[in-house]
């Protein structure tokens, strides 16, 4: 055995020895997970301190289809940090946590996800993809974005998911399948996979430096409106407005989001978007929201059309207004709410 993979293989097993010992001691539930566990090793052995590219980078490579990962980094193994941060986690979580450990010389690294739902790994010769939701989730689809920059929404049911639901043979790779359902917080990803493919297309590879060249731009802006702006006309999609009483409801939003320190389109049953424009005296044909908490504006739109669920509301060609609204949290983070809607109108009062 090469000696990098002894390493990868001693942090595999100090990470499953602690996490025995965690399931032995007063913490909140969260059930170990062995991809985030390799998750954990791997990231270990690259950074001290990941970002959440590097994140699902590493959980990808491990196998993991678990969406919002969330990291925590101590010095000292038995630190009271890391049952407090899961607790905290749990508390904000639609779902059950899943997690994996791991330990090195720059300390014990945690990564955690709210589990709501499962993607199978999906096959090149197949391309079938097989599923499911856990009990409290409904209302599941899958949002397929491909190497070529085209976007899919499929309509599923549970049964769907577990008989397989083929993917259109056309799709030019990489091919990012994520499934996203409904729970108590709101719509929500709930898992993903990637399918990668030998064979590209030179549309595929313009769109890439495309991509790029739009990657580069966003680090010259800290505004997302003017950031979602050049996004949707890149894309080929029609203007957006700014609409003030949208970015009246998005900013409260934001700042709820902050507050409770809760990244969810529902901070309480029923009050979505639609709700969101009821309450400032419009009602409107279509709405949509992404949420995101990140340093910038730029990481915030780099993280939303790397899911392509949010990508598919930021590109929705129906829409016409948009408000975003910002806070920022303790940690000096930002919270980021992109609301849009179609045509919106004066509500009867």
């Amino acid at each position: 055995m090469a000696r990098g993979q002894q390493t990868t293989a001693a942090l595999v097993a100090l990470a499953a020895a602690l996490a025995i010992c965690s399931a032995r001691a007063d913490e909140p539930p969260c059930q170990r997970d062995d991809a985030l566990t390799q998750a954990a090793a791997n990231v270990l052995l690259d950074s001290s301190q990941p970002d959440a590219a590097q994140l699902t980078r590493a959980a990808r490579a491990a196998g993991s289809d678990a969406v919002a990962l969330h990291a925590l980094l101590v010095t000292e193994p038995t630190s009271a940090r890391v049952p407090a941060w899961l607790g905290d986690l749990r508390a904000r979580s639609d779902s059950d946590l899943i997690c994996g450990f791991a330990d090195s010389a720059n300390g014990r690294l945690l990564i955690a996800s709210a589990h709501a739902g499962s993607l199978a790994p999906i096959s090149e010769r197949e391309r079938i993809v097989r599923g499911k939701v856990l009990a409290g989730f409904s209302r599941p689809e899958l949002v397929i974005a491909s190497g070529d920059g085209a976007l899919t929404r499929v309509g599923a049911t549970p049964r769907d998911l577990e008989r397989g639901i083929a993917l259109p043979s056309d799709l030019v790779g990489p091919i990012k399948v994520q499934l996203v359902a409904r729970g108590p917080l709101g719509p929500r990803p709930v898992a993903e996979r990637t399918l990668e493919s030998a064979t590209q297309t030179s549309e595929s590879a313009a769109l890439a430096v495309s991509a790029q060249s739009h990657s580069d731009a966003m680090n010259d802006s800290d505004d997302l409106s003017k950031l979602l702006l050049e996004l949707r006309r890149a894309r080929g999609r029609p203007k957006v407005r700014d609409n003030r009483l949208l970015r009246e409801a998005a900013t409260a939003h934001a700042r709820r989001v902050c507050d409770e320190h809760r990244v969810a389109h529902e901070l309480e049953r029923g009050e979505g978007p639609e709700a969101r424009l009821w309450g400032v005296g419009l009602t409107a044909r279509l709405v949509g929201e992404a949420i995101a908490r990140a340093n910038n504006a730029s990481e915030a739109l780099a993280a939303l059309e790397q899911s392509p669920s949010h990508l598919l509301t930021l590109l929705e060609p129906r829409f016409t207004d948009v408000g975003i609204g910002r806070a920022r949290d303790a940690a000096g983070k930002s919270c980021f709410v992109v609301l849009l809607s179609a045509w919106p109108r004066y509500r009867p009062r």
